[in-house]
Formats: C-alpha cells, sequence, structure tokens
C-alpha cells in the first residue's frame, strides 16, 4: 500500500544520483499497484530516473516467481572459493555470477555452489528478510512458499524453469513441511542444501 517514497528512501536516491552512482538511471519496482501505488513510478521520474520496470504477478508468490525468473541463475565453471579458509578470523566473500553462492560447512571448507535458488516462508517472511543481505549479494533467486503442504503454482513453475543445481531451504518444517522442500526438489531438480 505505499503511496509515495519515504523520505530515507527519497534521500538515498538522490545520493545515489549524485554521488558515485551518476549512471543510476532506472528503477525497478517489485510488486504491482496494489502494493506498491503508480504514484510511486511518477516520483522516481521526478527526482531523475529516466525509467522505470515493474516486476508483479497477482500475488506475493507469483511476484517472487516473476523477480526470480527474471533474474535467473547463471553456470559457473568452478566450486573453489577466493577465501577458503576462516581461521584467521574474517571471510572475503566474492562476487562469481549471479546465483553462485559461498557454502562454508567449518572454517576452513568453502565451496561455491552454482545456479543456487532459495525458498522461504512467504506468509511471515522473516527467514528471507533475514537473508536478504546475502540473496542481494550474490543475486540468488528467492522463490516463496505459503505455508501449505505443496507449493504455489507460480513457485513450482518458476522451480521447473530455472535450471537450478542447488536448493536452500530457509527455515525449519514449522514454515517450509518436508512435504513442500521435496516438492520443491522434485519440480527443480535440483540438490537440497
Amino acid at each position: 500500500g505505499a503511496m509515495a517514497l519515504t523520505s530515507s528512501t527519497r534521500a538515498a536516491i538522490q545520493d545515489l544520483r549524485s554521488g558515485g552512482c551518476s549512471h543510476a538511471r532506472q528503477a525497478i519496482i517489485v510488486g504491482g499497484p496494489a502494493a506498491i501505488s503508480i504514484e510511486v513510478d511518477t516520483e522516481l521520474v521526478s527526482i531523475g530516473i529516466d525509467e522505470v520496470f515493474r516486476v508483479e504477478g497477482s500475488n506475493r508468490f507469483a511476484t517472487a516467481a516473476a523477480a526470480a525468473t527474471a533474474l535467473g541463475t547463471a553456470p559457473f565453471s568452478s566450486n573453489a572459493c577466493q577465501d577458503s579458509s576462516v581461521i584467521d578470523g574474517s571471510a572475503r566473500m566474492s562476487f562469481y555470477v549471479n546465483a553462485a553462492v559461498e557454502f562454508r560447512s567449518s572454517a576452513t571448507t568453502c565451496e561455491v555452489l552454482e545456479k543456487t535458488v532459495v525458498l522461504a516462508d512467504g506468509v511471515a517472511g522473516a527467514d528471507a528478510l533475514a537473508a536478504g543481505w546475502w540473496t542481494s549479494f550474490w543475486q540468488v533467486p528467492v522463490l516463496l512458499h505459503n505455508g501449505s503442504g505443496k507449493l504455489p503454482t507460480a513457485t513450482r513453475n518458476a522451480l521447473q524453469s530455472l535450471d537450478a543445481v542447488n536448493l536452500i531451504i530457509l527455515g525449519g518444517e514449522a514454515r517450509i513441511p518436508e512435504s513442500a522442500a521435496n516438492e520443491a526438489k522434485s519440480y527443480s531438480g535440483a540438490n537440497i542444501q
């Protein structure tokens, strides 16, 4: 129901435009006019954005599927991390290609998982929100589940089209039941991490 940009969003866009990101001329709104008013498009143009695009669906699950499908997954030929050990107390993450994430099972083990897709609860949304920083950094498609024993149709269709190799399920079985995780694995053909 957002009718306008918040003052902090407006300031951030103006800072990007006048600072180091003077080429920021396009904006993507995720959600339809019922979620984010058409007035926001006009407001973005009024502060210097040249083009505004929308990624939307009939509901949050279809919107997530549309965004995930638009982002896609890219092949990556190596599974070696730039910084394979964090024994020194720090991890230096690297960006490889979209949907390739670093997976650390211990302080001395790291591998890059290519073509990764995330499945998160789309009702409460806390898990997807908490993982937002790394799904954004590694440009990982995020699909949503509706809390039932079966996946939403839009999520199933996206899983079939994304060519995922790895599937990360966020949250416990209270949020995404095993039946839904198994269904996601079946539709995607991906390995569950």
